[in-house]
């Protein structure tokens, strides 16, 4: 292209350049104005720059990483902008940045920008980079505007028209049209064309495509071989690690899906999501105090992102409340931290009578746990009171979280009967919401949902066989896995105590095993006479009491 014509190109583009440093947007604006643009917007902080994104359409966007620390930053601004589907296809984002620590290049370069600069720059160099960035983007302009207003039959129509033209940008326009196909649910394309493209040279973006492309067809070998091959050979796209962890998770390698998190966390700590999943699966794997510690670092990178929500802070303040609950003396420490975190939630979210009424059920739960049962039950009281102002009031009724929130603290205040109630209401109120079943399941005497209850026979069945057996340290530890699951399932519990109680007949007894055996014999000791179970309970009580 002339010279002529990226002038002609810059002065069609309108541009936002995002710096907390006066003197760096000036620098770059009036160089972008000397590069052809005649549109060239500035913000200083990271709130200013999305009002901007969201009254603009701007085609080129410069933001600098660090933009103080009342700001969101640069990476911030990028993910809310794809998070809220403002930021376009055609448009290009240039992240600029003083800093080169590990973690915030990974965690920049992990939400791909289309540019990268490290300052200091001068504006020859700042040249070089932006008509780089921007013929490519002309190139497949109109394509990224196909997708833009989902025309995905047309993009792949343009694409395979420029490869067939011999277009320089092969490369890319393999990339966008496999892409094209995976959103078109065309997967065998899909998988044709990355193995075609990695056939001639094994490219990372294609070998992460093809895997991602297996994963979702449910090829999970496959895909974990080809994932497992990008690590060994230092890839550092944390992609590879999530779709990995994911592979892992379906074939319930838990404490493995665990440590792949934890791997790509070492690398790429910044990243709210990760932390997030990472939490839920080391609380899968009964793994309190590192869950407690992605919780809280969900907290530390709430501020400033669009993925910050009540729960964030709800979910730490329950793990350290977990964490409470299975030492014999609470730890005051974590009791602190709890009503701090519920302190800063209240702040947060102002004026919320749903997240008072679940902030004070929570902070009853940490109570419970810190063993301080008045304080724990006048909070519950307070709570039941605005629960029940709620629930009369048609404007102001509960949500189904906020219902879970109420049976959880039942459950931990000892109120089982009620909390056993709340949760068949809050089934009968969520048909069809499958995430809600699996909490709902988990936190059963017996499982609500049709699935549920299925699994929970299984896992019974299974273990029963290694009991049979004599397997009984197999089959304890069989029914306790069971119970990762079913935590407050009655049946998994006496069969997992009973499992255990037999192998101390036979091995001998461990005091580890034996508080276990005390916990889960807690858990069930509010079923009553009539309950199937109930004289194989009070025979176990009995045993476990000797020990």
């Amino acid at each position: 292209m002339r010279q002529i014509d990226i002038i002609k190109m810059y002065a069609s583009k309108k541009c936002l350049v995002i710096d907390d440093f006066p003197e760096m947007r000036g620098f770059i604006r009036r160089a972008v104005m000397l590069f052809g643009a005649d549109s060239v917007d500035t913000a200083s902080n990271g709130d200013e720059a999305i009002q901007k994104c969201d009254r603009n359409e701007y085609d080129i966007i410069f933001a600098d990483y660090n933009l103080g620390d009342t700001s969101k930053n640069g990476q911030q601004i990028l993910e809310e902008l794809r998070y809220k589907n403002v930021l376009k296809n055609t448009a290009a984002y240039i992240m600029i940045t003083a800093e080169a620590t590990r973690d915030m290049v990974f965690s920049a370069l992990e939400y791909q920008p289309d540019g990268y600069i490290t300052k200091p720059f001068t504006q020859n160099a700042l040249r070089a980079r932006l008509d780089r960035i921007m013929l490519e983007k002309e190139s497949v302009a109109e394509i990224n505007k196909a997708i833009d207003d989902k025309e995905y039959e047309l993009g792949i129509t343009l694409c395979i028209k420029q490869l067939e033209d011999g277009s320089k940008y092969k490369g890319l326009l393999n990339r966008k049209l496999a892409g094209l196909y995976v959103s078109t649910e065309r997967y065998r394309e899909a998988c044709a064309l990355y193995k075609k493209v990695t056939s001639e040279r094994p490219v990372e973006w294609a070998m992460i495509g093809l895997g991602k492309v297996l994963l979702l067809i449910g090829e999970l070998e496959s895909a974990e071989t080809l994932f497992r091959k990008l690590i060994s050979v230092g890839c550092n796209c944390m992609e590879v690690y999530d779709c990995l962890a994911e592979i892992l998770r379906q074939k319930e390698m838990s404490e493995e899906a665990q440590a792949t998190l934890s791997r790509a966390l070492e690398i790429s700590p910044l990243a709210i999501q990760r932390q997030k999943a990472y939490a839920d699966i080391s609380e899968h794997c009964g793994d309190l105090e590192t869950a407690a510690k992605a919780h809280k670092s969900v907290v530390k990178l709430s501020p400033h992102s669009c993925y910050e929500e009540p729960e964030n802070y709800f979910g730490y303040a329950r793990s350290l409340s977990a964490l409470m609950e299975g030492n014999s003396e609470a730890d005051k420490k974590q009791l602190v931290e709890a009503q701090s975190v519920l302190k800063k939630v209240e702040r947060r979210y102002p004026n919320n009578p749903q997240i008072t009424l679940q902030t004070k059920l929570v902070e009853s739960q940490v109570y419970a746990s810190g063993k301080q049962d008045e304080k724990a039950k006048e909070l519950m009281d307070k709570a039941t009171v605005l629960y029940e102002k709620m629930d009369k009031n048609p404007d102001l009724e509960a949500a189904p979280e906020v219902m879970l929130e109420m049976a959880k603290t039942l459950l931990a205040t000892g109120q089982n009967d009620d909390a056993q109630k709340m949760l068949k209401e809050i089934a009968s109120r969520s048909e069809g919401d499958a995430n809600m079943s699996k909490q709902l399941d988990k936190l059963s005497d017996e499982p609500l949902s049709k699935e549920g209850k299925s699994s929970a026979i299984s896992l019974n069945k299974e273990g029963k066989k290694l009991f049979d057996a004599e397997d009984y340290t197999a089959a304890a530890n069989f029914f306790a896995k069971g119970l990762v699951i079913f935590p407050n399932n009655i049946a998994l519990n006496i069969n997992m105590v009973f499992a255990y109680v037999k192998d101390a007949d036979k091995n001998g007894v461990d005091k580890e095993i034996i508080e276990r055996c005390k916990l889960s014999l807690k858990k069930v000791e509010h079923i009553t006479e009539d309950h199937r179970l109930y004289s194989h309970y009070k025979n176990l009580e009995n045993q476990v009491s000797r020990f």
